[in-house]
């Protein structure tokens, strides 16, 4: 028995309509169809208060820790300021790894942020005030810009693709 197109659609249709409705979100077309750092975010959202540089986010852990003491005791949550800081504080030794920084300096910001992230994540389970966290922490951020002032700026700098875009400074692999 021979089956034409239209019999075909007639009887298959329905399954290829519901595979196709089923079938994951993502990329339509081949590895052509889209730009080279696609793939370094499938599956993972990057969050909006995560610093691009060292450089940024010295000064972003500064200014939210000054902060902290006015957001109160009652500012807890998934997004509030205490959790922003400890994101960022454990985020530190990856943001900085991807600079040009030297093994020494990147040492200092690793102890730092392990400190910094103990006492954030003291203020997210509300076993310190904000007021005593951020005490807690500016001698923390105070070493955290001490190594920022010992850092070349050419370090957290963006460098221009193929393509004419801008892309992150190549990723460093620590200077010994």
């Amino acid at each position: 028995m021979r089956f034409s197109a239209a019999d075909f659609l007639k009887h298959h249709l329905p399954m290829i309509l519901l595979a196709a409705l089923c079938a994951p979100p993502g990329c339509s077309g081949g590895p052509d169809d889209h730009d080279a750092d696609h793939d370094d975010h499938i599956g993972h959202v990057l969050p909006a208060h995560k610093p691009n540089t060292f450089a940024e986010a010295v000064p972003t852990l500064r200014r939210l820790n000054e902060a902290l003491p006015q957001a109160g005791e009652g500012s807890g949550g998934s997004h509030g300021p205490a959790e922003i800081l400890l994101d960022i504080a454990r985020w530190l030794p990856e943001i900085a790894a991807d600079s040009d920084m030297t093994e020494p300096l990147w040492n200092r910001v690793d102890q730092a942020s392990t400190r910094l992230a103990a006492v954030y994540e003291s203020a997210t389970n509300k076993r310190t005030a904000p007021r005593e966290a951020s005490l807690a922490a500016a001698p923390l951020i105070g070493e955290l810009d001490r190594v920022l002032a010992e850092c070349d700026p050419s370090w957290f700098t963006t460098k221009p693709t193929a393509a004419g875009a801008s892309a992150p400074a190549d990723k460093v692999h620590v200077n010994k």
